[in-house]
């Protein structure tokens, strides 16, 4: 069980690696994992708080056929920023009903979409918006 400053510098890292939308590893029960995390909150049946994320480290197949994925972070040992950043996925939607409530979360693609911004990435900086024409 992790001790209360332990579990601080968790939820203090993945906050910010929900807003950055960067990649974060995680030491979950011995077994690193790679996750972009998309949103923290409480499990809406356990009350525990929780990470859904989608995992870059797995290999869908018959026994996981999805790549999302919710942790418990209670059995989270350790979290660390990575040097990788992300867009949404398009079948992000924001919503995760087995989430309730949600504290924080990275805004769909298709949130975008209907504002008419895209990020916009160059080879050599940071994401940003621009205004499409319509």
């Amino acid at each position: 069980m992790m001790d209360i400053l332990q579990k601080d510098i968790v939820l203090r890292t993945i906050d910010a690696a929900i807003g950055k939308q960067q990649v974060v590893q995680i030491k979950l029960k011995n077994t690193w994992r790679t996750v972009e995390p998309y949103l923290v909150g409480l499990h809406r049946v356990t009350r525990s708080p929780v990470l859904y994320g989608y995992c870059r480290d797995v290999v869908p197949d018959y026994k996981t056929p999805s790549r999302w994925e919710i942790f418990y972070l209670d059995e989270v040992d350790f979290a660390e920023l990575t040097s990788y950043s992300f867009q949404p996925h398009i079948d992000y939607t924001g919503r995760m009903e087995s989430i309730q409530p949600v504290h924080r979360r990275i805004k769909p693609l298709l949130d975008e979409l209907a504002t008419g911004c895209w990020p916009v990435r160059t080879l050599h900086s940071s994401p940003r918006k621009i205004r499409l024409s319509r």
